[in-house]
C-alpha cells in the first residue's frame, strides 16, 4: 500500500495500532524479481513481427513482457523483455 509522504505518519501509526509489524522504510522493492532480461532480440525485416507474435504469446499465458523498439529507427534491434522470475517460463513457452 501507498500513501502520499504527508500520510505515512498516520499510516504507520495505524498499522501499528492493528498490531501489523511494519518493515523499516526504503527506496521500494529492494529485489531484483522484477528487473527485465531480454528473452527475444531481433533486426531482421521480420523482426517487429516477431515481436508482437512473441508478445501475444507471453501475455496470452500470463507472462508479463514489454516490447522494446523504435520502429521509426529499422536500424536499432526490436526486444522482448519479461521479468527475470518469468525467465524461464517464458522460454519454455517460445520454445514449444
Amino acid at each position: 500500500v501507498r500513501v502520499p509522504a504527508r500520510d505515512e505518519a498516520a499510516a504507520l501509526a495505524a498499522l501499528n495500532a492493528a498490531g501489523e509489524d511494519v518493515p523499516p522504510a526504503g527506496p521500494g522493492d529492494p529485489s531484483d524479481s522484477m528487473d527485465l532480461v531480454t528473452v527475444f532480440e531481433g533486426q531482421s525485416t521480420t523482426a517487429e513481427l516477431e515481436a508482437m507474435s512473441i508478445e501475444a504469446v507471453l501475455k496470452a499465458n500470463g507472462v508479463p513482457c514489454v516490447v522494446q523498439s523504435a520502429s521509426e529507427i529499422p536500424t536499432l534491434p526490436f526486444e522482448v523483455l519479461v521479468p527475470k522470475r518469468y525467465v524461464e517460463l517464458a522460454l519454455a513457452l517460445l520454445a514449444e
